[in-house]
């Protein structure tokens, strides 16, 4: 709906006053919902997650080994956290793009407890959720 547009600034969790402000110039909310090239995100990553992105260079030769998964297990262990839309989407505002979706109602699922009650909002019953019906 609209197309796609550049993004300019990327905020996440702006305090109440920032978001306003956005909104009022038009800025959307991001739902996290996201299409990219596995390229594209591995870009990101790389210049926003350097260290990160190194280590994983350096382990890269490994892939498909017997010790790989230990290996793996042990590079993600020795580096910093990093929170994606923090460090990496709001570094990088210039690789991004945004398209104004249709009105749809927000449900954040989750807990399984949210996904269920959304499904029987909506009257969808799967065989599973009339199973549990039944069994609990």
């Amino acid at each position: 709906a609209g197309g796609l547009r550049r993004v300019l600034s990327f905020w996440e969790k702006p305090s109440p006053e920032i978001a306003r402000a956005c909104m009022e110039r038009g800025g959307l909310w991001n739902t996290f919902v996201m299409v990219a090239r596995a390229a594209t995100l591995i870009e990101a990553g790389r210049r926003t997650l350097p260290e990160l992105s190194e280590r994983l260079a350096r382990i890269a030769p490994l892939v498909g080994s017997d010790p790989e998964a230990s290996i793996l297990e042990s590079a993600y262990l020795r580096v910093p956290g990093a929170n994606f839309s923090a460090d990496v989407l709001s570094a990088v505002p210039s690789m991004l793009a945004v398209s104004r979706m249709p009105p749809f109602t927000w449900s954040d699922w989750g807990t399984p407890d949210r996904v269920i009650a959304t499904l029987r909002h909506e009257g969808i019953l799967p065989h599973w959720l009339q199973e549990l019906a039944t069994t609990a």
